[in-house]
């Protein structure tokens, strides 16, 4: 295993020093993997320069397979991204390959971060829903592959027994738990040093916002109302391929996916449901540490008054409601970056419900004294 890791280490080294020849010492580090790695195949190398320093140097994304998911016990196939700023920026390689056989255990070798999407899917959809499949392959591309660059992460100390620490432990790589440690350590330092990011509860809600997202396009592009015209998802998926630079993202989500219609207009937000995700039994706390959840029910609140709008004076009192609601949410946007997506979505709502209101007829001005 030293031998293997070794080659590794030269590769890394190579490349930073080379990116001239990336591309041919990329299949050797593909080659590298599929020898050291019995059982598991890298089907693609991606080499990106992203310009973020938090950036990770290695990504390890499964390959979403084309039958039911749900179905699917364990992944073989997989691509590698490696983040040529991140590896320039890294003090010790090793720590790069602590990091690359840490990913490596938790999407391929073990189950974990495909039981973390399975269920995800079995508690937010109806797979009974002819159809549902064949809109995650397509448009759930974007939500696979944050959630699998999403691992879940800990330190490693002598009472670890996952199976991660338990590989270094048992194969002799005792001297990588501290190179582990290390790049875990700088990995939330350049992410604010606030250690909530390696907790289960801010991985949740980071999968909600990713599963909300995937919602917003799936009701645009799979109701057979689309407007195929519809330029959403092209401009959404550029602005993520520029600020994320990142070329594996690129090579799975910048085709806009075309003739997808498959649910009725009408059923479409049911099949779709954010409330689902954002409404969670009262054992589990709603995106702790935030005001969304009580934008969330605000906005329940001002639905309802809209719908009980009789006088025009009921008309413009909810008319100013919202307004504040607008601003209100228009400020979070921009302060609170964890739920960033959920409130952009929450904005979207709003913007339907301030056009419903416009659309209510009130009743003349000389009767509202008698309502």
């Amino acid at each position: 295993m030293y031998d293997f890791l070794n080659i590794l280490e030269k590769l890394f080294i190579s490349l930073n020093d080379h990116p001239e020849k990336q591309k041919e010492i990329g299949e050797m580090i593909k080659d590298t993997l599929n020898n050291g790695f019995k059982g598991l195949i890298c089907e693609n190398i991606f080499i990106s320069r992203g310009t973020d320093i938090s950036s990770i140097p290695v990504n390890i994304i499964p390959i979403m397979p084309t039958t039911d998911i749900l179905e699917i016990n364990n992944l073989k196939y997989y691509d590698i991204e490696l983040n040529l700023t991140a590896i320039n920026n890294a003090d010790n390689v090793s720590e790069i390959t602590a990091w690359l056989i840490h990913e490596i255990s938790e999407n391929l070798i073990t189950d974990n971060t495909l039981v973390r999407f399975k269920k995800m899917l079995i508690k937010y959809y109806n797979h009974a829903e002819s159809g549902i499949k064949s809109v995650i392959r397509t448009i759930g591309y974007l939500t696979w592959i944050g959630i699998f660059s999403r691992t879940k992460k800990s330190y490693i100390d002598e009472m670890s027994t996952d199976f991660f620490s338990s590989f270094l432990k048992n194969n002799g790589l005792d001297n990588y738990i501290a190179h582990w440690n290390n790049a875990l350590k700088k990995y939330v330092s350049t992410n604010g040093g606030d250690t909530t990011i390696l907790t289960d509860s801010y991985i949740e809600n980071k999968d909600k916002s990713e599963f909300l997202t995937f919602n917003k396009l799936a009701r645009r592009y799979s109701a057979y109302a689309v407007k195929y015209n519809d330029t959403t998802y092209s401009t959404f998926t550029k602005y993520i391929i520029a600020s994320e630079k990142s070329e594996l993202l690129k090579f799975y989500i910048e085709r806009e996916p075309k003739h997808l219609a498959i649910f009725k207009e009408k059923e479409i937000f049911n099949i779709f449901d954010d409330n689902k995700i954002l409404h969670e039994s009262t054992e589990t706390e709603l995106l702790e540490g935030t005001k969304t959840r009580s934008f969330v029910k605000e906005f329940s609140e001002l639905s309802i008054d809209v719908d009980n709008v009789i006088s025009t004076s009921d008309k413009l009192k909810v008319a100013v409601k919202l307004k504040e609601f607008q601003l209100d949410l228009t400020k979070a946007i921009y302060t609170d970056l964890l739920n960033k997506e959920v409130l952009q979505d929450l904005r979207e709502k709003t913007n339907i419900l301030v056009n419903k209101l416009n659309k209510v007829d009130t009743v003349p001005a000389v009767m509202e004294e008698f309502i």
